[in-house]
């Protein structure tokens, strides 16, 4: 668990927590970030090193288990409260800038590729099910067919 604080000008602290691994159970998120702001942190975020799914093999069918699957979730929030409170007590003085660069016709899908992806996607989805029921349906009829009439 690593945990950075920022703290601007005018007071506001914000907090970005990273957990090493894979996902997150549901609704673990929401209530870390609400512990989180009842400590003073105005903006709060928890991230996870992996948000995707694996193929990894091991003691689940999805080769891993999310974050506070297996974990108590009350130790899990005191654990991350004690980074968040070890990084606020670490703030020093620093600076940042950002610097903003355009790429030439740099491809991206944004909303609307993403959008015609995921309706690709249930198309095809569709169409698998309605050929599984169909030759499913077939085999089945031939099975009985070859079984028990001839």
């Amino acid at each position: 668990i690593k945990a950075l604080a920022i703290c601007l000008d005018d007071g506001q602290t914000s907090l970005y927590v990273v957990i090493d691994g894979n996902n997150m159970r549901s609704g673990l998120r929401e209530k870390t970030i609400d512990a989180l702001r009842s400590r003073g942190f105005n903006n709060a975020e928890v991230l996870t090193s992996d948000t995707h799914l694996v193929n990894a093999i091991g003691a689940t069918t999805r080769g891993y288990y999310p974050i506070g699957e297996r974990t108590d979730e009350q130790k899990l929030v005191m654990y991350i409260i004690e980074a968040a409170d070890g990084a606020r007590s670490r703030l020093g003085k620093c600076r940042a800038i950002h610097n903003r660069v355009l790429v030439p016709n740099l491809t991206v899908l944004g909303e609307r590729g993403l959008n015609l992806l995921g309706d690709i996607l249930e198309s095809a989805y569709s169409l698998f099910k309605r050929a599984a029921i169909a030759t499913t349906t077939v085999s089945l009829t031939l099975t009985f067919v070859f079984l028990f009439l001839l």
